[in-house]
Formats: structure tokens, C-alpha cells, sequence
């Protein structure tokens, strides 16, 4: 898998979620991305100096001293009484404890940047290095890496691409393992291929990682040797070599398109003459062709040194074991058993460096594409990597960060005044590669609006340059910043593994600060107070300077109309002239209106049940609406809900649907009550809540977030969301706009036209399923997306809302009757109505044609009515693993005929019971009818039987997943909503992995007997524009 680092995927895709929008309403509102409120606390940090351990502990003693002389006083009491203090004593243990957490700390700024005291690093005699750091999260779970300080940059000419092509070849004959026997192995211990065990290669790094229990020493004595021979022992077999090229170039194949033409153009631009130019990791087609083995296994022995790599360990296990296998699978004799040559040699192998020049004068360049899904314009500074690791460093990181983000609060609040300059914006910096670190601001423009797009977002940096930001600005960023930390302060215990070894990965490859947890929370508090105006205006001056920057502009071919060379002197003018602009200062202003100008009278509970088959509670409210609440402790500063109500869409008129559609994004982006978007952000600052109200095919409702020390402030905008929305003109005509653009560009994407035509196959051309054009844009009505959303949450009585999370039950309790059981209700029961939007009968095999790549991609799924119930669910659910499986094996790693094909299989039960199965796949166009044949073989394997072996190991993946699962507020939330929805009892959920050791191999065959049809399925190919 190639991976390029997530800041630079940021520079392509940036303003996706801003100026694309979901063109139909099959996505469940889960799915969505949640319009996250500024994050930050509303309280200072800094308490009062004179609250002392000393007076705590004062207090302490005489406690202690009173209940030891009333004991002796009256021994009949004795016993209960020192109870009591002791009790006292603990919560001023705890309350000191607390205090000692907010008390400021003070750090030098010369003073070197501690690293995390949780994490043992080690370095073998051969050079090679380790960390290790013991967590629960997940529980009996190890998340371990091979990082290797080598990527595609390393590369010599003849090799561009073979530091990818290594990386496959890991997974296919080491050593100890035949070909796709890691695999295998992994799989059947209950990993998945991709979410448990995959790797990646970047410009400047590989690196390999899989999770795996820790329960088991011989599992662990195998992972390791896994480990051991990707570092010591990939076998290069030339004939897997042979068979995994058609494999990488596959994958090469389905990496072409827009991205990477963007990329060819952009890499040059920013890397001039550097290597990195001309080492983009996907390489050359005729290296990956033509590449013997013997080069292959030069990059890897010359670059697979131990020096240049690295083990993490991060997990539920023991440290010293951990290190003692880390030495006996890594070191060489006598340390370790490692006997390979490679393991030992100790010294060091020199790891070049590759510099990237600067550009005095800005640079321009308009890139068009027919095949560009939107017009943005990005302007990039390019920086040397901040090198110091001192608390300095830090500071300067803090400051630059609270610059961005007040730019950015500036740019999205000129975004949503009327007829907006742009439809989005970003701003942002970080490293790009180990000898690059960017800055980059950019916009989405309409086709036609490039240069006022550009003139929009240089008089915003301009306006900072010149006049700086003001001091309520910064209050709110600082605040915003310290919550972040204070959040994963609080929930320090329950981080996953493997975030945890994200930084130390980071600190092998750059050296980025792994300070832990504690040390940042310290840090942030200690630095951010700091920082003042000045420091974050002299950023804001820098980026106003015209050295090393480059602006460059992409979108399809009508934004040169005018020839891309005149495009290009337009833009170097406003370039140029950017610094002459006459802006004037930012004036700040905010309301002084509450979020809630009065508090409702409450209602109450009027009745309570306990769940016992999952730990939680129900209310039943005065106006009728039913809660299910469960506390929980897996993330000490969450809490997650969810609400519905039968309906959606399924009751709106057909006139009305597209409104209907698009009404909950109008007016979650409207803001809500008084407040507009910009106003609900600023008002919001200090807290950490989301709630998004949507309405779906068939309910409507809400779904949030929030720190439980903020979770009065969720319940107040789930009143508001239903009692007093709003949506904004302003907001409504930028929304149009975006949508507009969006649809006038869609029919010339390769996967839309093939995606609408599969959707608009199985819909039978239904009006509620038909693909997202420019029709569709033209039906939208403001104000019947107002009166849509009005209607459909007119009377929740028929509402039910699920909570899940760390609350408190005395609070959540008191927010329900004020906030939840005085939401207004009139008895209204509604059922949603099922449109019949049903696939065709018989077989429909068809072929599209779209995009200038030569690749095809093929979409082939099978749909009709089923037989509900959970059993036939999950065999249907296991039936599509067991066929992905299958397929991977002999069309991936067999034939070399696809770099992935996806394979499902699912059962609804409402608006009836209806399954899906469907098979996804890239391929070589002349390669597509072939490897539908071979893809019917195993469609006959499944039917005619399938393999114990195959269910076995689905069946393993699904115990571990569940497993996990059980740990996730956001499991719950999606669980205990799905069985309200269904009306089946709560035991359904706990009861799951019964479920999945009781079904057997006949029950799946007989399944997809049901799901897999031979004479009805519908068949759409796309195939490349003929030339």
C-alpha cells in the first residue's frame, strides 16, 4: 500500500468536505462527518497558588485525629465513624490530587522537551532500536511495527518503485513462512488483512504493522518471527515475484486518474531539483515490469539495515518480556538468536538526506485536468523543518498553531457572508517531507471565480500581515488548543494502542516530541499562557513574504478559457501586488446572547426500568418520548447519543423530496436559535459538543458528542435543533452553489458515471434513487427545506433517544426533564412508508464508458427480497467474508488480475427484508471477462460448499471484532438504536457471539443459495473513452 503523509494529503484534499456533498441519502447519518463545535474548556487552568498540599493534608489530619478520639470515646461507633473520615479523607486525597493536576508548572525555554516516562527505548547492539510501552486499549491486544528509515526517495533510477514492491513482497515468502502463509495465519487468529495487519511505504519511510492477542505465548513466538523475517528475511522468491508484480501494477493502475496527474505536476513545483521530484512511490511502470529479483533484493539489503530500523511495541503485556523478545527474534548471537548476516552488522549505514531549494520569486502554475472534480487554488510556503527539540520548539509550534486557526475562523466567516468570494477554505502547516515543512492556504472556487477566490484569500493573509489578529480572537484559539490536550489528559487510560504507537513511530522517523500525555497537558498549560499577540502577529507577517512560495491553481478545463499562460500572468500580478493591498483591520464581534434565552420548564420521568441484559436503564418521559441510558468508563471525557423518530423522507411528498434531502445539512450549517454558524462557534467556545440533526430514508432525528463536563450545553442544542432551527440565506445560496458545482463536473468522473448508473440499475429509475445531476440542484426549494425540516420535528413523542457515556446519573437525569421531557409532543405516532424502491427482476449486464486512464472498474451486485432474522443476517454477513477471502486469494494473489476487490453481503430488515451481495474490482481493461470467470468459479465454490477452514477463520474475526467492539461507546449507541428500531430484546446484543459460534457451514451455504442467484443480478463495467 502507498501512503503519502497525511499533511500532504491534506494540500489534495483539504476542502473535499466543504465543497462536495453527498449526492444521496443512502449513507446512514453515522457516517456523516459531525460538525465538530470549537474545542476547548471554559475554565481557566491556572488555580490560586495558596491552595497547597500542606492545608490538604492539615485538613486530612484532623480528621483522622477527630474519628481515632470519638472511637475511643464511644467503640460502638468506632468502627463506622473512622469509616466516614477515612472516606472523607480519600475525596480530599482526590480533591488534592486535582489540584496538583491544575497547578501551573514552569519549564526553561532552553530546557530539552522530556520524553514519555511510560516508554522503555532501547537500542541492540546492532544498531537496531525499540520502544515499548505497556496499555489495555484494547485489552489483551498488541499493536507492534517494523519502521524502516527508507522510502521511495532511496531509490536509484533503475529502482523507482521497488521500495513499494518490497514492502508487497513481505507479505508473500520470508524466511519461515511460504507464500501468503502470514496471511493466513494472522486471519485465522482472528486478524483482518487491513484494519489488524498492513504497511504502507512513503517517500521517506516503510513501515509494516499488525495487532495480535497477547494471551497466547505461541502466537506471540510467531508474530515475532514475523516480524523478524520482514526485517531480516523476505525471500524474493522469483516466481511470487512474478506473480505480485501484476499486483503492483494494479495497484499503480488504479492509483491513476486526477490524483496522480496533480501530483506529477505539483512535486516538481514544490521539490525543484531535489530526488523527492522524481520519486513519487508508485515509481515507473517500465521498472515494475521489468525488475528482477536480484534489485529487488539490492534496495532491501542495502536499506533493510538494522541501524535504519526500528521496533514498537505498544499493548496489554508485560515490558520485560516484551524487550526479551524484542533482543532474542532482533539481535544477533549471543544476545539474540537472529543468525541472519544482516542482523549482525553493528554499524551504522549512512542515511542520505535530500534538501529541497527554495524559489525566490513566487512561482504560478495553472494545472487543468478533464477529469477534476472541483477548482481549488493552493498557495504553499515552503519551509526548513524545525530541527531544535527544546521547549522553544514547542512554543514556536503553539504559536504557529493558534495563527492557523484564527486564519482559518477568519476564512470560513467570510465564507458565509452573502455571494461568498469561495465555496471553502483551509489553512494550515506541518512537515511534508524530512527536509520540508510547508505552509498552505487555500480556496475552492466556482469554474469562473479563480481570481476572485485568490484576491479573497490574499487580503485575509494580507489583513493578518498588516494588522494582526486581537486579543479575543486569541483568548478563543488558546482555549481551544488546551482542550484538545486536556481532553486525551482525561482519557489518558483509555488510548488505543495504536495511536500510542503512532508517536513513537514519528520520533524514529523525524524525531517529533513523544513527550506522553502527562508532560504535553503540562506543557500546553505552562506555554500557551505565553504567548502573546506579538508572537503570533510576527507569524502572520511571515506569510506575507513572496520567497519560496508557489501558487498553484487546479480544476477542468474551463477555468483557462482564456489560455492557461494569460491565467497564470493574472495571478502572478495579484502575486505580486498582494502586498500593496489596503485592507482594514479585523473587527471582532460577538453576541452577548445566551445559547438558550430561558431555560424550559421541565417535564419529568414517569416511569424507570431497569436493562439488565445490558447494564443500562430506560425512562419513560411525560410527553411521551422513551430514553435508554448506559454508563459507561471506556472514555472517561465522552459521552455519545443518539435520537429518532419514524418518518424521514419516506413521509415527504415526492414534490418535496429533494428539500427533504438536503434540509438537515441546510440547517445544521444555518447555526441555531438567534445565532448563525460564526456566532454558535464563538458563542461555543470552551466547550467539546457536536449534535447534527439529520433526516433519513425513513426517520429523522439527532446525533452528538460531548465532554460530560459539557453536557448541559449538548442537551440545550438538542432542544434548540428541534424547537428553534434556522437556515440562513446566505448559507442557502453558498450551499446551492457548492451542490451546482459539484454536478456540473460529476459527468466527467470516471467512478460517478459508473456508481449513478449502477444506483440509477437498481432503483429502476425510482425518483428517490436516482443519481445526483444538475436536475436535482434545480428542484431544491429554501423554503421547503425549512418547512420539510418544521414538519418532521414538530412533535418527538414518538422519539426515542439513547445516551451513552461517562455521565454523571444525577446530571444526565436533570437534563433529561429539563431539556428532553419539555420538548413539545401532541401524541403524534407516525410509521415510515416503504416507496417500493426495489431492484429489477432477471439479469442486467452492462458496460459504460469514462476517463482518459486505461482501467476499468467493475461493480457486480446481486439483490432481492430475504427471510429476516439475526441468524440469516450474520450468515449472509459471514457468507460475503468467506467469498472476499476466496476471491483475494485467486484474483489478487493468484492471477495478479486486481490490487483489491471488495466483497459484501448483508440482510435489512426494514422498510422489508431485502439482501445485497456485491463484488468491486479494478482491473486491467483487457483482463475484465477473464477475471469475471474466474470470479464465477468461486461463486460456484460458495455455493456448492465453500471450506470449513474459511469459516473458521471469518468466525475468529468477527469474536476479536467483537470483542473490541464491547469497549466502544459508539458500539452501544449503534447497537441499543438498531434493536429499539427493530423492537427485538436487548439480550440480541450480548448475545452475538453465541450467535457466531453456533453457525455452522450448512447454515451459511443455505444463505447464499438465497443471497447469490444465478438469474438475477445487475452488471455495470466501465471501461475507458474510446480513442
Amino acid at each position: 500500500m502507498i501512503r503519502l503523509m497525511s499533511f500532504r494529503s491534506l494540500l489534495l484534499f483539504s476542502l473535499l468536505l466543504a465543497t462536495v456533498v453527498a449526492c444521496s441519502n443512502d449513507t446512514p447519518p453515522s457516517d456523516r462527518p459531525e460538525r465538530v463545535i470549537s474545542q476547548a474548556q471554559s475554565a481557566d487552568p491556572v488555580q490560586e497558588a495558596d491552595q497547597t498540599d500542606a492545608a490538604t493534608q492539615e485538613s486530612q489530619d484532623e480528621q483522622l485525629s477527630e474519628a481515632k478520639s470519638q472511637a475511643a470515646e464511644a467503640p460502638d461507633q468506632a468502627e463506622a465513624d473512622a469509616e466516614q473520615a477515612q472516606a472523607a479523607a480519600e475525596a480530599a486525597d482526590e480533591e488534592a490530587d486535582q489540584e496538583s493536576e491544575q497547578a501551573l508548572p514552569v519549564f526553561d525555554p532552553d530546557e530539552p522537551l522530556p520524553f514519555d516516562p511510560d516508554v522503555t527505548v532501547g537500542t541492540l547492539s546492532n544498531g537496531l532500536t525499540y520502544y515499548i510501552r505497556q496499555n489495555s486499549e484494547p485489552q489483551g491486544r498488541a499493536h507492534l511495527s517494523l519502521v524502516v528509515r527508507a522510502g521511495s526517495v532511496l531509490e536509484e533510477e533503475q529502482q523507482r518503485g521497488l521500495a513499494h514492491f518490497v514492502e508487497h513482497m513481505a507479505f508473500n515468502g520470508t524466511e519461515r513462512f511460504e507464500k501468503q502463509e502470514i496471511i493466513e495465519y494472522l486471519e485465522s487468529i482472528g486478524s483482518d488483512f487491513g484494519a489488524h495487519l498492513n504497511a504502507y511505504t512513503g517517500l521517506d519511510e516503510t513501515v509494516y504493522f499488525l495487532e495480535v492477542p497477547t494471551d497466547d505465548a505461541e502466537i506471540m513466538e510467531t508474530t515475532f518471527q514475523i516480524l523478524s523475517d520482514w526485517a531480516y528475511g523476505i525471500a524474493f522468491d522469483p516466481e511470487e515475484v512474478e506473480l505480485e508484480r501484476g499486483v503492483v501494477i494494479e495497484e499503480r493502475r488504479v492509483s491513476q486518474g486526477f490524483s496522480s496527474r496533480f501530483y506529477s505536476n505539483l512535486y516538481p513545483l514544490l521539490f525543484g531539483d531535489s530526488q523527492y521530484a522524481e520519486r513519487d512511490p508508485i515509481g515507473l511502470l517500465e521498472v515494475i515490469e521489468t525488475a528482477p529479483p536480484a534489485e529487488l533484493r539490492a534496495f532491501y539489503e542495502r536499506w533493510y539495515r538494522p541501524s535504519l530500523m526500528a521496533v514498537v511495541a505498544v499493548g496489554d503485556f508485560d515490558v520485560a518480556e516484551m524487550e526479551s523478545k524484542i533482543t532474542q527474534h532482533f539481535a544477533p548471537p549471543p544476545e539474540g538468536q537472529a543468525t541472519q548476516d544482516r542482523a549482525a552488522v553493528a554499524e551504522a549505514v549512512e542515511r542520505p538526506l535530500f534538501e529541497v531549494p527554495g524559489n525566490e520569486a513566487p512561482q504560478v502554475d495553472v494545472f487543468t485536468d478533464p477529469e477534476a472534480p472541483y477548482t481549488q487554488v493552493v498557495l504553499v510556503r515552503k519551509l526548513s523543518p524545525e530541527t531544535d527539540r527544546d521547549v522553544a520548539a514547542l512554543q514556536r509550534g503553539l504559536t504557529s498553531q493558534l495563527a492557523f486557526a484564527m486564519l482559518n475562523a477568519r476564512l470560513f466567516e467570510r465564507g458565509q457572508e452573502a455571494d461568498p468570494p469561495y465555496l471553502g477554505s483551509f489553512a494550515g502547516a506541518g512537515p511534508f517531507v524530512l527536509t520540508l515543512d510547508i505552509e498552505q492556504f487555500a480556496v475552492a472556487t466556482t469554474q469562473e471565480g479563480v481570481e476572485l477566490g485568490v484576491t479573497a484569500m490574499l487580503e485575509e493573509i494580507q489583513r493578518a500581515g498588516q494588522h494582526g489578529f486581537t486579543a479575543s480572537e486569541l483568548e478563543r484559539e488558546k482555549i481551544n488548543l488546551l482542550s484538545g490536550a486536556e481532553r486525551q489528559f482525561t482519557n489518558r487510560e483509555q488510548i488505543d494502542s495504536s495511536e500510542i504507537a503512532g508517536w513513537y513511530r514519528q520520533h524514529f522517523l523525524s524525531g517529533a516530541p513523544a513527550t506522553g500525555v502527562e508532560a504535553q497537558w503540562d506543557l500546553y498549560r505552562a506555554l500557551l499562557p505565553q504567548i502573546s499577540l506579538t508572537d503570533v502577529d510576527e507569524v502572520a507577517g511571515a506569510w506575507t513574504e513572496a520567497s519560496n512560495s508557489v501558487l498553484l491553481v487546479l480544476g477542468p478545463e474551463g477555468i483557462d478559457q482564456t489560455g492557461g499562460e494569460a491565467l497564470e500572468a493574472a495571478l502572478s500580478a495579484q502575486l505580486a501586488e498582494a502586498s500593496a493591498m489596503v485592507v482594514e483591520p479585523y473587527a471582532d464581534e460577538s453576541s452577548d446572547e445566551p445559547l438558550m434565552a430561558s431555560i424550559p420548564e421541565p417535564g419529568s420521568i414517569v416511569a424507570e426500568q431497569e436493562l439488565d441484559a445490558i447494564d443500562a436503564v430506560q425512562w419513560t418521559l411525560s410527553n411521551g418520548i422513551t430514553v435508554v441510558a448506559k454508563q459507561t468508563d471506556f472514555k472517561d471525557d465522552e459521552v455519545r447519543f443518539t435520537a429518532f423518530s419514524p418518518g424521514g423522507t419516506s413521509l415527504v411528498s415526492d414534490e418535496d423530496y429533494v428539500s427533504a434531502l438536503y434540509a438537515d445539512d441546510l440547517i445544521d450549517g444555518s447555526g441555531v436559535g438567534v445565532h448563525d454558524s460564526v456566532e454558535l462557534d464563538r458563542l461555543l467556545t470552551g466547550t467539546r459538543v457536536s449534535v447534527v440533526p439529520y433526516i433519513d430514508s425513513l426517520h429523522e432525528g439527532l446525533r452528538g458528542n460531548a465532554s460530560p463536563k459539557d453536557l448541559e450545553v449538548m442537551f440545550q442544542l438538542v432542544h434548540l435543533y428541534v424547537t428553534a432551527p434556522r437556515l440562513d440565506p446566505d448559507f442557502y445560496s453558498t450551499f446551492e452553489e457548492r451542490l451546482r458545482s459539484s454536478a456540473e463536473l460529476r459527468p466527467t468522473q470516471p467512478d460517478a458515471v459508473l456508481y449513478d448508473r449502477v444506483n440509477s440499475l437498481l432503483s429502476q429509475g425510482h425518483l428517490r434513487g436516482r443519481p445526483f445531476s444538475l436536475d436535482v440542484v434545480e428542484e431544491l426549494d429554501m423554503e421547503r427545506a425549512e418547512a420539510v425540516y418544521a414538519e418532521r420535528f414538530a412533535d418527538f413523542g414518538d422519539a426515542r433517544f439513547v445516551f451513552v457515556g461517562a455521565f454523571d446519573w444525577d446530571e444526565l437525569r436533570s437534563f433529561t426533564e429539563t431539556y428532553i421531557a419539555s420538548l413539545p409532543t401532541s401524541g403524534r405516532i407516525e410509521e415510515w412508508v416503504d416507496h417500493n424502491v426495489d431492484p429489477p427482476p432477471g439479469v442486467i449486464d452492462e458496460t459504460v464508458r469514462s476517463g482518459i486512464e486505461q482501467r476499468s472498474n467493475t461493480v457486480w451486485v446481486f439483490e432481492g427480497e430475504g427471510v429476516w432474522s439475526r441468524e440469516e443476517a450474520l450468515a449472509v454477513e459471514v457468507a460475503g467474508e468467506m467469498l472476499g477471502t476466496r476471491l483475494r486469494e485467486r484474483i489478487r494473489e493468484a492471477l495478479g488480475g486486481t490490487y483489491s476487490i471488495s466483497v459484501w453481503g448483508r440482510l435489512s430488515s426494514i422498510p422489508d427484508s431485502e439482501y445485497q451481495a456485491g463484488i468491486i474490482f479494478g482491473s486491467d481493461p483487457d483482463r475484465v471477462e477473464e477475471l469475471l470467470g474466474e470470479i464465477e468459479i468461486e461463486l460456484d465454490w460458495i455455493r456448492d460448499g465453500g471450506e470449513q477452514s474459511y469459516l473458521d477463520t471469518v468466525k475468529e474475526q468477527l469474536r476479536v471484532a467483537f470483542e473490541e467492539d464491547l469497549r466502544e461507546n459508539s458500539f452501544w449507541v449503534r447497537e441499543i438504536e438498531t434493536v429499539l428500531i427493530r423492537g427485538e430484546p436487548f439480550e440480541l446484543i450480548t448475545s452475538y457471539e453465541e450467535r457466531v459460534d453456533a453457525l455452522t457451514l450448512d447454515q451459511v451455504v443455505a444463505a447464499v443459495g438465497r443471497i447469490l442467484p444465478t438469474d438475477r443480478w445487475v452488471r455495470v463495467v466501465l471501461y475507458p473513452e474510446e480513442e
